[in-house]
């Protein structure tokens, strides 16, 4: 995983120029490929490690995200170091919440864990960072949420049977008097 401030540049200029690209393919994984987000013991409990920007939206998006990997067997990293895969969902309608997506991304980077990325900002520029973002293991639209744990799935070697998505469950990480 690269991180310099020339690479940083290079993306935030592309999530900045007008896109007139069709509109993307689903997800696929790209950049560091197919080695498996657990090494070593295979029954040891994968630990995830998540990082939600954004609006409430976003919020309870990461949320549902959440309840589904934890349904699956994975747990909740206390930090990103004990992690086996980072998720970063992001926000990408201004220029600050670009910048603060970007700068994020390139920090969980230098974890080296399986970074996943999802969002807003994959929504609107998947073309770009797919082009510009090898950080990334997996770029993850809005409407692959559904399919988010087959393409988790492509990234393991072990190949383990997922579940489909439920959208209607989810972990509340706020008080429950604000959750929508």
């Amino acid at each position: 995983h690269g991180n310099s401030a020339a690479a940083r540049s290079a993306v935030m200029d592309k999530v900045s120029a007008k896109s007139k690209s069709k509109p993307a393919p689903p997800s696929t994984p790209v950049g560091a490929g197919a080695a498996g987000l657990i090494p070593g013991d295979a029954k040891r409990t994968p630990k995830v490690g998540f990082v939600s920007l954004g609006c409430p939206k976003a919020l309870v998006d990461s949320e549902r995200i959440i309840t589904r990997l934890r349904s699956e067997g994975y747990a909740i990293a206390p930090d990103y170091d004990g992690a086996d895969v980072v998720v970063v969902n992001t926000c990408g309608f201004i220029a600050a919440s670009k910048e603060e997506s970007i700068d994020t991304i390139f920090e969980m980077a230098k974890y080296n864990k399986k970074l996943i990325v999802t969002g807003c900002l994959v929504q609107r520029y998947y073309d770009q960072l797919k082009e510009s973002l090898p950080e990334a293991d997996l770029l993850v639209k809005l409407e692959d949420y559904p399919r988010l744990h087959q393409l988790i799935e492509q990234l393991n070697k072990d190949g383990e049977k997922i579940a489909p998505f439920n959208p209607l469950r989810r972990v509340i990480s706020t008080e429950s008097y604000s959750a929508y």
